[in-house]
């Protein structure tokens, strides 16, 4: 396990909604979106690796973001949060290693987007397979 921190700038229900914000944040902001090769599967209402993954535990389901980075992305808060609902979906602007530098970028984007905040997290770091 490792103690991480998320800058996040959204949640909701509606990915084509985070989905919407994360492409005009993305372009604004001229910050890199990583999707992880996910997309929202609409006949599953999940987001999913494609069926067709070369990653066969994980094809057709959720593969979470858990290290530190400064790419966009759209990560199910429940995960991070297991007391969170399992349909919510956050509009993730980094993950940090660090208070302050979570910090930092939450006041670069809440500049733009008011409902930013930063959420500390024990994020499982070990092998997934």
């Amino acid at each position: 396990m490792a103690h991480y921190y998320l800058v996040i700038l959204d949640s909701g229900n509606n990915y084509a909604v985070l989905d919407a914000a994360m492409l005009q944040i993305g372009r604004s902001s001229r910050t890199h979106i990583d999707t992880m090769e996910r997309y929202f599967d609409t006949k599953k209402h999940k987001i999913i690796l494609s069926e067709q993954s070369d990653d066969e535990i994980y094809a057709g389901t959720y593969y979470p973001r858990r290290f530190p980075s400064s790419e966009l992305s759209i990560e199910y808060l429940s995960y991070y949060l297991p007391s969170a609902d399992t349909n919510t979906m956050i509009l993730v602007a980094g993950i940090t290693e660090s208070a302050t530098s979570a910090d930092s970028v939450a006041a670069f984007y809440r500049r733009g987007y008011a409902r930013t905040f930063v959420l500390p997290a024990d994020i499982y770091t070990g092998c997934m397979h």
